[in-house]
């Protein structure tokens, strides 16, 4: 039964994958402004830390080598807030918004997130720099009454414009669950199509849904699709924002096991596929080369798994030939370094959070953890080396970013690059339409 599933899965992504269903995106397109904020002071020093993405509450992205800016090593990082603002207030009557996403490019980093307001459905994105954030650019999503969206917004960056992607819902109509991919500009520009199949009942994204390889404008793209005969994960690989052709999207087992939701991290020197296993209560990650084939389950065909308890959100990144990942598990983040050889390099715990997201920079990674009213960024020194280890944690706290007093710990995401760290989150309450839906921070690793 299952191999009938996954073949009318894989079938149905085909005629995706060949524009069967290709479409232009509704016109409107306007732009908004967002807060640039004020300046901030120090964050003070606090203790724990995390990182995460998931298939709901949590974040992406990162940058697409995620290490890549700036100079230094792993001596110091005091971080301190460069910057910081609140987001533009959504119209009045029922709101919401979800799937925050950010990532490093070479004039400082773009930030998106999904809208819901008076019953439209908006992708927002808008640039972060030293001096603020820029102007909003909106294009309207389709959507269903009263409804917004629970899954990620993938994003990456590739050397000269990103691509990013959102779901779009079939809303009980008939024709079909899809997905827009936008191609993103270094100002915040969104261009996009939509592919839409009538047999997808949904189809939902991890927020690390994208991540680059070994050919330039290349990215993986994984994905959870539900039809009337079940649910699959599926990997493809876009070109742009377009699926690559000649190549065919294909299913995802774990380890011989169906997993719950998939996320992707990479460089152009390592590939890592996660994924919660529900059936062995396990996260299983599948490490490998770019220049390794993928068969025809989408597992690599050697190596042996690397594991981590299952729990809550996930979240992964990648940089030169290593990757992390880190989850949360009542109540406390277990983190883990490996390479392409599959070996892990680190592992430990820390206190834990509710939500997570993960970038690297220089020699270090940032695990930004997400709770009630305050995120905490751990970092970990030495990630290039031997022997890496925790260094220290900071809290953040609504003294230091007022957005945060309304903030449920859900929503996160977080990139580094060129010595800077950004972070989004959104706070809204769909109880209280006139609050902020969230806000964001660029903070300087001081090396």
């Amino acid at each position: 039964m299952r191999t009938r599933v996954r073949l009318a899965v894989s079938s149905t992504l085909l005629a995706l994958a060949a524009g069967a269903c290709f479409g232009d995106l509704p016109p409107p397109s306007e732009t908004g402004s967002t807060s640039a904020g004020g300046s901030g002071g120090d964050s003070g020093a606090g203790a724990g830390g995390a990182a995460g993405n998931d298939g709901g509450s949590g974040g992406g992205s990162d940058s697409g080598s995620d290490a890549g800016g700036g100079t230094g090593g792993s001596d110091s990082c005091s971080l301190s807030i460069v910057n910081s603002g609140e987001l533009p207030q959504l119209q009045p009557g029922h709101a919401d918004a979800s799937g925050p996403a950010v990532v490093a490019t070479p004039q400082g980093f773009i930030a998106m997130y999904r809208s819901y307001e008076s019953g439209d459905l908006w992708a927002n994105a808008f640039r972060i720099g030293e001096t603020g954030a820029g102007p909003a650019t909106r294009t309207r999503l389709d959507a269903c009454p009263m409804y917004t969206p629970a899954d990620g917004t993938g994003l990456v960056w590739h050397e000269l414009s990103g691509v990013a992607a959102m779901t779009v819902p079939d809303c009980g109509l008939g024709s079909g669950a899809g997905v827009i991919f936008f191609r993103v500009g270094i100002d915040a520009g969104l261009e996009g199509s939509k592919i839409r199949n009538p047999e997808f009942l949904e189809l939902s994204l991890s927020a690390k849904a994208l991540a680059v390889t070994n050919v330039a404008g290349a990215s993986e793209f994984v994905y959870r699709a539900r039809t009337g005969l079940g649910s699959d994960l599926q990997r493809a690989v876009l070109q742009e924002n377009a699926f690559a052709s000649g190549i065919t999207p294909t299913p995802m087992l774990f380890n011989g096991a169906e997993g719950d939701y998939v996320a992707v991290a990479g460089t152009d020197q390592i590939r890592a596929f996660i994924a919660p296993v529900s059936s062995v209560e396990q996260i299983v990650v599948q490490i490998s080369s770019p220049l390794e084939a993928i068969d025809s389950t989408g597992g690599v065909n050697k190596g042996q798994l690397i594991t981590l308890p299952i729990g809550g959100p996930v979240t992964a990144t990648a940089w030169d030939d290593r990757v992390a990942v880190a989850t949360t598990t009542a109540g406390e983040l277990t983190w883990l370094i490996a390479n392409t050889d599959r070996e892990v390099v680190a592992r430990d715990t820390l206190p834990g959070v509710t939500a997570i997201s993960s970038a690297a920079l220089n020699d270090h990674l940032f695990i930004a953890g997400a709770s009630t009213s305050r995120i905490r960024i751990a970092r970990v020194d030495g990630v290039r080396g031997a022997d890496p280890s925790f260094a220290q944690a900071v809290e953040l706290e609504p003294e230091q970013l007022p957005t945060l007093n309304d903030y449920t710990g859900q929503w996160i995401a977080t990139a580094a690059g060129a010595n800077r760290v950004a972070l989004l989150w959104l706070a809204h309450n769909p109880d209280a339409p006139t609050s902020a839906p969230g806000g964001w921070a660029l903070l300087e690793c001081q090396n």
